[in-house]
């Protein structure tokens, strides 16, 4: 019931006839893409393989990104003790996206279930997936992020993520909304969806679900987010890791910007301005006399006593030293989001500027 291999970009997607049936003889194909999540493998296949969803009806793919640690070992183990069909396959890629192609085009679902290793999962997660996709007649149904850390960096990841003054409060970041979204966090999709829309982009790291979303849309699909999809999000690492994935997120975000000429949220806006003001206040100390000095670092004592405010009002929730440490953390986030953001936008914007100049020769 396993397979083992490096798969290839180039495999022509599987499925069957009944593609995006949502009855309860689907079979869900679970995509897992890892690299490096040995801390954490163990929890998120263990609430995966307790699902649920009939075991016979069911696949788990487990896509790794070539990790250095033990993630494939723990995978192996887990998955090959829960007589579940399953997949591991490798990623040379080892991005998230290239993983999740991978796995779509190896699976034999109806019905594909989007999910990571860094994520706990309800044991009906996939079950009440299904019965919102059918019932709301949605093309994807996904949940909200729900942090659950499990050490102080993680805390203070999760003080940020549930600020609006942090992340600009999403919808899929608010834990009681329900209804229609342009974006959800983990979830299910129909087969359909992928032959419509086609596949993750692989260089939009940390944008690649928000950009396919924006296809689905694009295309007159729909996104439900709903309540009963309950799933945990688990950060891991130091503050100084989810500082560089912040950079490669608005990296992420101002690719798909240039490249799908966008409408962004006005929140995505926010840090790379924030990023531009810091920059200016560099100048502005040595040049700008003390009394238009002082005017023009009030944006940054209103933004600090904002983030104070906000980042004590989760002490109860995550703990004093919690909360401390994020209110560094904040603009140190906000800024290599902005700072990410702006290189995404740049790199873009010259790879559309070179490859038209490369077409006008070409037409000479």
């Amino acid at each position: 019931m396993s397979r083992e291999n490096t798969a290839s970009a180039n495999v022509k997607m599987k499925g069957n006839d009944h593609a995006g049936s949502t009855s309860s003889n689907s079979i869900v194909s679970v995509i897992v893409p890892a690299r490096n999540e040995g801390k954490m493998v163990d929890r998120a296949l263990e609430s995966l393989v307790a699902q649920t969803w009939p075991r016979e009806r069911m696949e788990i793919i487990f896509v790794d990104g070539c990790s250095t640690d033990n993630t494939v070992e723990r995978a192996r183990e887990i998955l090959s003790a829960s007589k579940i069909r399953y997949q591991i396959l490798r990623n040379p890629k080892q991005n998230p996206a290239a993983g999740l192609n991978l796995g779509i085009k190896s699976s034999l679902g109806d019905l594909i279930v989007r999910c990571d290793a860094h994520t706990v999962y309800s044991p009906n997660f996939i079950e009440n997936a299904v019965r919102v996709l059918s019932s709301t007649g949605a093309d994807f149904a996904g949940g909200h992020q729900v942090p659950r850390p499990i050490d102080l960096a993680g805390k203070v990841l999760a003080v940020f993520m549930e600020s609006k003054i942090g992340t600009g409060g999403g919808a899929f970041r608010c834990p009681n909304y329900e209804g229609w979204a342009d974006t959800a966090y983990m979830g299910v999709y129909r087969r359909s969806v992928f032959e419509r829309a086609g596949i993750f982009e692989e260089d939009l790291y940390g944008s690649e679900d928000d950009s396919f979303h924006h296809l689905m849309l694009k295309k007159g699909m729909r996104i439900y987010l709903s309540r009963d999809i309950k799933s945990w999000y688990v950060p891991t690492g130091t503050l100084w890791h989810h500082t560089r994935r912040f950079f490669r997120y608005g990296r992420g975000k101002g690719k798909s910007l240039v490249r799908f000429r966008r409408l962004t949220p006005w929140r995505q806006f926010v840090p790379p301005a924030f990023t531009g003001y810091v920059l200016s206040l560099i100048p502005a100390v040595f040049f700008l006399p003390f009394s238009l000095l002082a005017a023009y670092l009030t944006p940054m004592c209103i933004y600090m006593v904002l983030v104070t405010a906000s980042a004590f009002s989760s002490a109860r929730r995550w703990g004093f030293a919690a909360s401390l440490a994020a209110i560094p953390s904040f603009p140190l986030f906000h800024i290599a989001y902005g700072t990410g953001f702006i290189t995404g936008f740049i790199e873009e914007s010259t790879r559309k500027i070179l490859r038209l100049i490369s077409t006008q020769k070409g037409k000479k």
